[in-house]
């Protein structure tokens, strides 16, 4: 590959200059993002090794931007004036390499044991603030073990938006939200019901709301020198969701959707340069998912059903008084689902549905 700028021209071709290192090709880049009235380009700063030692050159630096190529200073690509500018790594791997090259002594799973193990960064962690059980090896779930689960969020950027002159709203910056606790329950057994993860999650980045009235999470919760919970890393934390769902779990929860879709979209772990994260992208199979917000529904009334109001007609029970607490409503939602499965059987699972959103507009309307 060739290309020129306004002041050099070079030709790139590491095959042939260096024949062992395009097997395992690896560029250092930085991703520039600049916003110009909202439009976003990137910019790459590759190092060519080609480049070095080239008299005529300051450095074995470039900066590509679209059909412009032009040589620059290994301080320039190396610095980070502010957060527009973020590392990247581009990993380019030969098809064949796998049949080459012996990796038997990598890991190919994450180790699944960590689910039996609590793991807190807690300091000052209170005992009587623990409510979950960790599971026992013998517990490890098999393909279709039921599991309910509940995650709440706090705001970690608020949305930014405009209205235009016609009197309509845009959104110039989405909000952006952040996991602050999850509990998984076991669906089944004798220890139904009872927790085998209820961890807090540490953040070191500014929190802008805790969102408490929806989510119960409070100033100092997410702090390892103040909360008196369960604190464990971002990281273990997605490790053990990724577990359960290479494991083939059948998750229980009401509004699942939106929870895994924010997880996905908007998880993230800071490395230690404060300018680059690690992205998150858990895909749950739409067959391991049982949402409740999704069985008590009918497509005639659109409407669907809050967690609390369903609660408190089928169940009897009252929840979400004060705040939100994930392991109350986790377990809601199995206690919906195993009812659904009573009224299933029963054959009146229609009628219920019925009674319900008729109950609903009496709630409504009064």
């Amino acid at each position: 590959m060739a290309y020129r700028d306004t002041q050099h021209s070079f030709s790139l071709s590491l095959s042939k200059s260096y024949p062992k290192i395009i097997n395992h090709t690896l560029w250092l880049l930085f991703e520039v993002r600049v916003r110009v009235k909202l439009f976003r380009t990137r910019i790459t700063q590759p190092l060519v090794p080609e480049a070095e030692n080239r008299a005529d050159l300051q450095s074995p630096w470039f900066i590509f931007n679209d059909f412009v190529v032009r040589n620059i200073s290994e301080e320039e690509a190396l610095s980070f004036p502010d957060k527009w500018k973020v590392p990247a790594i581009v990993y380019y791997e030969r098809t064949d390499l796998p049949d080459a090259l012996d990796y038997s002594g990598l890991p190919s799973k994450i180790d699944e044991t960590i689910l039996c193990h609590d793991t807190s960064i807690s300091i000052n962690r209170d005992p009587q603030c623990v409510k979950h059980e960790v599971l026992q090896t013998t517990e490890l779930p098999r393909p279709g073990t039921f599991v309910a689960i509940d995650a709440e969020f706090v705001s970690m950027q608020q949305e930014e938006t405009e209205f235009r002159s016609d009197g309509t709203k845009k959104v110039l910056r989405p909000a952006r939200l952040s996991l602050a606790r999850v509990s998984v329950l076991r669906g089944g057994g004798a220890k139904q019901g009872l927790p085998f993860i209820d961890d807090h999650i540490h953040t070191s980045e500014v929190i802008v709301d805790y969102l408490t009235e929806f989510s119960g999470i409070k100033f100092g919760d997410l702090d390892p020198h103040l909360t008196r919970h369960t604190l464990t890393p971002l990281k273990l934390v997605y490790k053990k969701l990724r577990v359960l769902v290479d494991r083939g779990c059948v998750f229980i929860g009401h509004g699942l959707s939106k929870d895994f879709r924010i997880i996905s979209e908007f998880g993230y772990i800071p490395t230690k340069c404060h300018t680059s994260i690690q992205a998150i992208d858990i895909y749950v199979p739409p067959e391991q998912v049982i949402d409740t917000v999704d069985l008590y529904f009918l497509k005639s009334r659109q409407r669907r059903l809050s967690l609390r109001f369903l609660s408190w007609f089928v169940l009897h029970e009252h929840i979400q008084t004060d705040t939100h607490d994930s392991i109350e409503d986790a377990r809601s939602a199995l206690n919906l689902y195993k009812a659904y499965t009573e009224f299933e059987e029963a054959g009146t699972f229609d009628q219920k549905l019925e009674e319900l959103y008729a109950e609903g507009r009496l709630c409504v309307s009064t």
